[in-house]
């Protein structure tokens, strides 16, 4: 955040980017390169803009690199707030079926518990996947959709 903002705001080599756009040179260069995506290097030139807000040249869009940052920020700001709402820990190991059957209960009590996976003829010092490889999924019987339901 910080870091960015003062690069973007003041750097020495951010500084030496604004000017060399704006050598006339450079500058015709720039707008002939970008014609075709209608921009220009007085675009560009706006968008890294670093001064007073209010003391910007006559004819530019009020509108720059801060304008942006800000934009950006808040957004992950309320990326990270909104992220603080989800648990994204859904999956978790057990050495058995009774370590799985326990914590499932302790799960259940708090309505977190969603299914588990028990898979057959492993165990935890298994290091190779068999070719077959034999499950059964324990759900909250509470929780299982009626498979005789005709749905239309």
């Amino acid at each position: 955040g910080p870091q960015l903002w003062n690069f973007l705001h003041n750097s020495v080599q951010m500084n030496i980017v604004r000017d060399t756009i704006k050598n006339p040179t450079v500058k015709e260069f720039l707008t002939r390169q970008l014609g075709d995506e209608g921009l220009t290097a007085d675009d560009i030139i706006n968008f890294l803009y670093n001064g007073n807000p209010d003391e910007r040249p006559e004819g530019q869009v009020n509108y720059d690199w801060r304008n942006a940052f800000n934009i950006t920020d808040h957004a992950v700001h309320l990326f990270n707030q909104y992220m603080e709402c989800l648990t994204l820990d859904k999956f978790e190991g057990h050495d058995d079926e009774s370590h799985l059957t326990h914590h499932a209960l302790y799960l259940l009590e708090e309505n977190k518990f969603w299914a588990g996976l028990v898979f057959l003829d492993m165990f935890p010092w298994t290091n190779n996947i068999p070719s077959h490889v034999k499950y059964k999924i324990r759900m909250d019987i509470d929780a299982v959709e009626k498979t005789n339901k005709i749905k239309d």
